[in-house]
C-alpha cells in the first residue's frame, strides 16, 4: 500500500484489489478511507456498522478495488437491470428492494417450540 498512498498512508488514486475470499470472516471492512494503512477499528472500537461504513473502506472494494468493483457493477446492471438476484453483500446488493428491506434480519428466524416428541 505504501505504493499506492505515496509512502505516507494518505490516499492516492483509486484503491488497490488486496484481498481475497479464503481469509475473509465476519463483518469485514477495508482499510480507512483517510489513511489505507490503518485498519478499520473493530466492533470493539466503533460499534455502530453505520459509523464504520462511513470511516473504512467497503469489503466488496477492498476485494476488487474501486476500478474492478465499478466494472463488476456494470456488469452486474447490464445483466439484471431489475435487481432479480439481490444476494445480501453481493456486488451490486441494494440494502432495500421494491421498498422492503432485504437485509437479513436476527429476528427473521426463530426455532420452532412445539415439541416434535411424544411421551410414551
Amino acid at each position: 500500500l505504501q505504493y499506492h498512498t505515496g509512502g505516507e498512508g494518505e490516499p492516492s488514486g483509486d484503491f488497490p484489489p488486496m484481498a481475497e475470499f479464503n481469509h475473509i470472516n465476519g463483518p469485514l471492512f477495508g482499510p480507512l478511507k483517510t489513511n489505507w494503512t490503518k485498519p478499520c477499528p473493530s466492533f470493539l472500537e466503533v460499534p455502530s456498522r453505520e459509523e464504520r461504513e462511513e470511516l473504512c473502506t467497503p469489503l466488496m472494494e477492498y476485494i476488487f478495488g474501486t476500478k474492478g468493483l465499478k466494472r463488476l457493477e456494470q456488469i452486474k446492471a447490464d445483466i439484471d437491470p431489475d435487481h432479480l438476484f439481490n444476494s445480501y453483500g453481493s456486488i451490486g446488493y441494494r440494502k432495500e428492494k421494491d421498498g422492503l428491506p432485504s437485509e437479513p434480519s436476527s429476528t427473521s428466524f426463530s426455532f420452532p417450540t412445539q415439541s416434535y416428541h411424544t411421551a410414551w
